[in-house]
C-alpha cells in the first residue's frame, strides 16, 4: 500500500553509517566535521518530516 515509503529512511540510514565510519576513522577531523554532519542531518530529517506530514494529511 505504501510502495517506496521506506526509501528516504533507508538512504538516510546508509549515509549515517558511512559518516559514522568516516568519523570513527578520523578522530581529529571528527571534531571539525561533527557540527556540520549533525546540522545537515537535522535539516534533511526536518525536510523529510515536513514532506511526510503533508503526505499524511
Amino acid at each position: 500500500s505504501f510502495q517506496g515509503a521506506g526509501w528516504g529512511a533507508a538512504i538516510l540510514g546508509v549515509i549515517s553509517i558511512i559518516f559514522g565510519i568516516i568519523l570513527l576513522g578520523q578522530p581529529l577531523l571528527s571534531a571539525a566535521v561533527l557540527p556540520w554532519v549533525l546540522g545537515i542531518f537535522g535539516i534533511v530529517g526536518g525536510i523529510f518530516a515536513v514532506i511526510a506530514a503533508f503526505r499524511l494529511r
